[in-house]
This record gives structure tokens, C-alpha cells and sequence, in this order.
């Protein structure tokens, strides 16, 4: 969860892509920003975005699946693996009183939108994070 807080993530990217060699992996994490979006639209809607606010953190720039997968294959890579990422450790915004809750939760919708996504083919990803993997093509 790197480039969501660069001034300018493409040319971070870029850089990185740089140092690898054909047929090497890049690996990127990042808050999935379709996602968080729609999520702050509905509770606008409801009258609730003050209250949701607290369960969405928005950096720089909130990137969207297709995004991620555009900047990739513009910049040479290929076989691009896109997924829900497992949720992080420990509850960081101190939204529950308990750690063990708070795994519990995390966990769990973590299950459920893997089943989405293992049943929807790789084609609904909900998580709040994303991970791609992608092979550098030949230069």
C-alpha cells in the first residue's frame, strides 16, 4: 500500500518496473478504490457518510481495478493476477474494543468476498484491498 500515498504513482511504478528484468514478478497492494467509492456513495444517500468516514481512509489517489490493470499492461507487463488481498493485522483506527472482534470481522468478510470472487471467476473483487501480481514482459 505504496503508491495510494505517492504524488505520483505512475512514475513510482515506472521506476520499479525498471528494476526488473524480463519475466520477473511485481507485486502491488492497494485499497480497492471502486469499491470504498460506492460504498461513500450509498451512505450519502442514506445520511450516513459521517459515520461510515470512519471505515474508509482515502489517500492521494483511490485507484479502481481496471486502473491498476491499464498501467500495467501500458508499461509492459503481462499475465496480469488480480484478487482480493487478505485483510491486515489488528484493528489500526481502533474501531472496536476488542482485537479478537475485530479479526473476527475482518476475517470473515475477507471469506466472503473470496467466495464472490473464486464464483464470479476473478470478475467481482469487493475486498478493501486488491493485490496484483504481473510478469514483465521482454523489453
Amino acid at each position: 500500500n505504496v503508491l495510494d500515498h505517492s504524488a505520483e504513482p505512475w512514475k513510482e511504478k515506472e521506476k520499479a518496473g525498471n528494476l526488473l528484468r524480463s519475466g520477473e514478478l511485481i507485486y502491488i497492494r492497494f485499497p480497492n478504490g471502486l469499491l470504498r467509492t460506492q460504498v461513500y456513495r450509498l451512505a450519502l444517500k442514506f445520511r450516513s457518510a459521517d459515520l461510515i468516514k470512519q471505515f474508509l481512509v482515502f489517500h492521494l489517489y483511490s485507484f479502481t481495478p481496471r486502473f491498476i490493470i491499464r498501467l500495467l499492461s501500458d508499461h509492459g507487463f503481462s499475465e496480469i493476477l488480480m484478487r482480493n488481498s487478505s485483510p491486515s493485522e489488528g484493528d489500526p483506527y481502533k474501531l472496536f474494543r476488542c482485537k479478537a472482534f475485530a479479526q473476527f470481522i475482518k476475517r470473515s468478510l475477507y471469506v466472503m468476498t473470496k467466495t464472490i470472487e473464486i464464483i464470479s471467476c476473478r470478475k467481482i473483487l469487493l475486498g478493501t484491498s486488491l493485490e496484483v501480481m504481473a510478469i514483465k514482459m521482454k523489453s
